[in-house]
C-alpha cells in the first residue's frame, strides 16, 4: 500500500527500499529510548529531576540521556555548560 503511494509521487524503488531502512531504524531506536524511559522514569535521580516545576518524566528521561553519568561533572557549573 505505502509503495504504492510513494510510487505515485515518484519516488522510484531504490529511495523507497531507503526510506523503509529509515523508518526501521527509527522504530528501532523509538523501542530502545522506551525501554530506557520505563527504568530510569523509575530511578531516585529521575523521581528527584521531577520535583522541579516544569520537569515531568518524559524531560527528566530526556536529561538523563543526555547528560549520562552525572557524577563525570565535578561542579553544578560544569554539568550546565555541558547541558547548554
Amino acid at each position: 500500500m505505502r509503495k504504492q503511494r510513494l510510487g505515485a509521487i515518484g519516488m522510484d524503488d531504490e529511495l523507497t527500499k531507503q526510506l523503509d531502512s529509515c523508518m526501521m531504524v527509527l522504530k528501532e531506536t523509538e523501542q530502545s529510548y522506551e525501554k530506557y524511559a520505563a527504568v530510569s522514569q523509575s530511578s531516585k535521580l529521575s523521581r528527584l529531576l521531577q520535583t522541579i516545576p516544569g520537569i515531568g518524566p518524559t524531560t527528566a528521561t530526556r536529561l538523563l540521556a543526555e547528560i549520562g553519568d552525572i557524577t563525570k561533572f565535578s561542579t553544578g557549573k560544569r554539568l550546565v555548560a555541558y547541558a547548554g
